[in-house]
């Protein structure tokens, strides 16, 4: 019976003092071993509770529907109004044979492997364009250059396949030996003039940005104009008649608005599906100095200046005209002094509401056809984590338990 009474006495002796040897072990450990291990767990403390707090657990406002991936990615675009492609990003200590490509359902919120091994490029007009890392050349100037395919998707119950897989130098024959073939993130081929050639209208002596969906191209000039420049007759929206351009003068369909020879060298031209029109917008940086550059065309050739963001000074990436509003991302200048730990992406409604919808920046936005759901690279904080891909449904987002209105632009 002593024996017993010994034992049990021990016992609770050692776990009287249990937790005294696991403050003092951490206290070592932190102190001495991993110094760095205090403020790690410092931030990681503030950031759940950042994400317990109130609203759609992820920074934003309740009601904000975002769904995220889990995966890193920061090339990604739609191939349908659910469904996400997108390939995940590349680090020095990641193997190169590892699956990389992937399709997002976003209705249902499922991933499945796409059987394509290699960067993947574009889509348009149902048809995915990629490369082969197998098929990759190292040219003399010692730039790799890979051969561009064009290809069908086809879904199975546990992957995504390619199918019908086409060279695009199959697809596109050059005017003439003295263009060569150029292939960007546009869907589009461009041939420019090789060095040495002279033709009426030099190609390369442009800017060129397709209007695919309609058959146009937009024809910059190369630097933003001085407010004293004539006009520069070469410049403005040309209907090809779906031809792939080479620097063939079209027909011209009207001039450049004003607003967009501001800054010609960062123009983006995105198509948004639901509205049947182009966006034609400029990266700010989040610098207020820049010139905002924000519209519409629509088949007709006019311009139309969205006034929505006037009163924002700046914004990351491009913002994008949703159904239910405008979508950018950056500084929240509604904040006496914004800093970065105000970052966020937002929503401005019908009634001319800003709603934050999640906490860190959104880059890469990218809008589906139906103008309903908004892909995006998000690092909640920025510098600190690495981010995943993340998409939001405006559609199915309620403020005070309504579904948002549409936006009439």
């Amino acid at each position: 019976m002593k024996r017993i009474l010994k034992i049990l006495f021990k016992t609770a002796i050692v776990l009287l003092l249990l937790p005294l040897f696991v403050v003092f072990g951490l206290f070592i450990y932190m102190q001495y071993i991993n110094p760095d291990a205090e403020a790690k767990m410092k931030e990681m403390t503030e950031f759940l509770e950042k994400s317990a707090g109130p609203g759609n657990g992820f920074g934003g406002e309740e009601g904000f529907g975002v769904l995220d991936s889990k995966l890193r990615s920061s090339k990604f675009f739609w191939i349908d109004e659910e469904n996400v492609l997108f390939r995940t990003d590349f680090n020095a200590n990641s193997r190169k044979d590892i699956q990389r490509n992937y399709v997002w359902n976003t209705k249902k919120d499922s991933i499945k492997a796409l059987s394509v091994n290699g960067p993947v490029s574009c889509f348009f007009n149902s048809k995915l364009y990629h490369a082969r890392s197998s098929e990759a050349k190292t040219l003399p100037n010692g730039t790799v250059r890979a051969q561009v395919y064009q290809s069908e998707l086809r879904e199975t119950d546990d992957k995504w396949l390619v199918e019908s897989s086409q060279k695009i130098e199959s697809i596109w024959d050059r005017p003439s030996e003295g263009y060569d073939l150029y292939w960007s993130d546009g869907c589009q081929p461009q041939f420019l003039e090789e060095p040495g050639i002279r033709s009426e209208i030099p190609s390369s002596a442009y800017r060129i940005r397709y209007i695919s969906e309609w058959g146009w191209v937009l024809r910059l000039p190369r630097v933003a104009p001085a407010a004293s420049t004539p006009a520069m007759p070469g410049v403005g929206l040309f209907d090809l008649d779906g031809d792939v351009y080479f620097g063939q003068r079209g027909q011209k369909i009207g001039a450049l608005s004003p607003g967009i020879a501001a800054d010609v060298t960062n123009l983006h031209v995105v198509y948004i599906g639901f509205l049947d029109k182009y966006l034609l917008a400029n990266k700010l940086y989040d610098d207020p100095a820049k010139t905002k550059v924000f519209e519409l065309l629509d088949r007709n050739g006019n311009f139309q200046r969205m006034d929505m963001l006037d009163d924002w000074p700046a914004y990351t990436g491009i913002a994008l005209p949703t159904r239910k509003g405008v979508f950018w991302s950056g500084k929240d200048y509604r904040a006496e002094t914004p800093s970065a730990d105000d970052d966020g992406a937002f929503l401005r409604g019908s009634s001319g509401r800003i709603h934050k919808v999640i906490r860190g920046k959104a880059f890469q936005s990218a809008l589906s056809v139906d103008g309903c759901s908004v892909a995006f690279f998000n690092p909640p904080e920025y510098g600190k984590d690495n981010g995943t891909l993340k998409a939001l449904n405006v559609c199915n987002s309620k403020v005070d338990g309504e579904v948002l209105q549409d936006v009439d632009y």
